[in-house]
């Protein structure tokens, strides 16, 4: 499955909003250097699903705003 994620980066509060179910805003407290805001992303994904870190894989979108997120379905 692939979903579109809207990184919403330096908030200050850490939040997923499902908009539809391939789209999703993502409220993250981390800057968007070092990688550290996809980072976090990743992390409240798989909290969100109830899945490992690992089943999730970021395609499209490193430095943007707009991502793509592959998620392996078990």
């Amino acid at each position: 499955m692939k979903i579109t994620v809207v990184a919403k980066v330096g908030k200050k509060e850490n939040k997923i909003i499902k908009i539809n179910h391939a789209l999703f805003e993502v409220w993250t407290k981390m800057p968007a250097k070092e990688n550290k805001a996809n980072e976090d992303i990743i992390k409240q994904l798989a909290d969100y699903f109830n899945i490992p870190k690992s089943a999730i894989r970021l395609v499209l979108g490193k430095t943007i705003k707009e991502k793509v997120f592959e998620i392996k379905e078990e």
